[in-house]
């Protein structure tokens, strides 16, 4: 270690330079803090366009899985084979999987 000449203190060691440094990196925080409220619609990830696109998709799979539900026995001993109709073992999957796929375009699709 290298010998300090007499009377040179290191910037911080005292009480008092670590108040002033603390206080200033306080002000620093507020400040920016303060700059990062005011929001623009450049700070979005994703554009107008983008949501309308989601809620699209939402839909989709809102319907498929309403189209899934349904056809249900009175009693346990009662077999119903409405439970397989073209609309609840293909329709509903499919707008499903539509459904997702319009999510998954509306999150890769370049924001306006």
């Amino acid at each position: 270690m290298a010998k300090q000449k007499k009377g040179f203190k290191k910037p911080g060691t005292t009480r008092q330079d670590k108040t002033r440094v603390s206080s200033a990196n306080v002000k620093t925080a507020k400040s920016s803090s303060v700059k990062s409220s005011t929001v623009s619609s450049d700070d979005f990830a994703f554009g107008k366009i983008n949501y309308m696109i989601m809620l699209g998709g939402l839909f989709l799979i809102v319907v498929g899985y309403a189209l899934m539900a349904g056809g249900k026995s009175s009693t346990p001993q009662e077999f119903n084979p409405e439970i397989f109709s073209f609309q609840r073992i293909t329709v509903a999957p499919l707008l499903v999987l539509a459904g997702l796929c319009v999510q998954v375009w509306a999150i890769v699709k370049k924001a306006d």
